[in-house]
């Protein structure tokens, strides 16, 4: 197997608040099956609550048809909370409290899911069963250490149907994994590491003209931010 391997934000990390990176893909429209993926953390944990939270990646069509524009061609997967702005319910559910442990974590209640958007119109695939698992950076507000979680989507060009998978940590234990540099670097180039779910295999048929050439991460909560500290896509044919 041969691929083109596309790194991101490697030597500076990324904080995102309620806003979308977006970043030409080097390889451009000329893919078939890609795989895109990321390594963060939450940097908070002092609040209680964190309802309507979302982390989706995936690829658009330029630099200013991201998920978050009124006027996009996107398509991607990750974890879609409710009323959402742009996307409407995704069929999420507010956030749990963070518990006593150390780390602290929480679960979204929001269920891992793959999408495509056109305008304003998203059209989800059926939500996975289990809930996304979270390590929050802190514990109960002191600073307690960043702890890195991750989070993989593949996409499988089609005409119309394209095909979808995304990947996450579904237990506290997974969630408890700080990734380091080499398990995320495994994870996307053969997922080797058992510390991640696959959401299972998904279709949606899309009959939109995009010309898929920018990548696209997209958080949903001002407060508290996530800190991207890798950023990757592997392209497989």
């Amino acid at each position: 197997m041969a691929w083109i391997h596309d790194r991101y934000a490697y030597n500076n990390r990324l904080q995102l608040g309620y806003n979308e990176y977006l970043r030409p893909l080097a390889m451009g429209t000329e893919w078939q099956g890609i795989r895109i993926g990321i390594r963060y953390a939450v940097l908070d944990a002092g609040r209680t609550n964190i309802g309507n939270w979302g982390l989706v990646v995936g690829v658009c069509r330029g630099v200013t048809g991201g998920v978050q524009s009124s006027a996009s061609e996107w398509i991607g997967g990750g974890i879609f909370g409710a009323a959402l702005p742009t996307y409407g319910n995704a069929g999420g559910g507010a956030a749990t409290n963070f518990t006593a442990a150390t780390p602290n974590y929480w679960t979204t209640g929001n269920t891992p899911n793959v999408a495509y958007k056109s305008n304003t119109t998203a059209t989800y695939a059926a939500a996975t069963g289990a809930s996304h698992f979270i390590t929050a950076t802190n514990q109960g507000g002191a600073w307690g250490g960043q702890v890195m979680g991750q989070i993989f989507v593949d996409i499988q060009k089609g005409s119309p149907n394209y095909s979808f998978q995304v990947w996450y940590t579904d237990t506290f234990g997974k969630a408890q994994t700080n990734v380091t540099d080499a398990v995320f670097m495994s994870n996307l180039e053969f997922f080797t590491s058992t510390n991640i779910t696959g959401g299972g295999g998904k279709t949606l048929a899309y009959s939109g003209a995009g010309l898929f050439d920018t990548l696209s991460v997209a958080h949903y909560r001002a407060w508290p931010p996530v800190e991207i500290d890798m950023i990757g896509v592997c392209r497989y044919y």
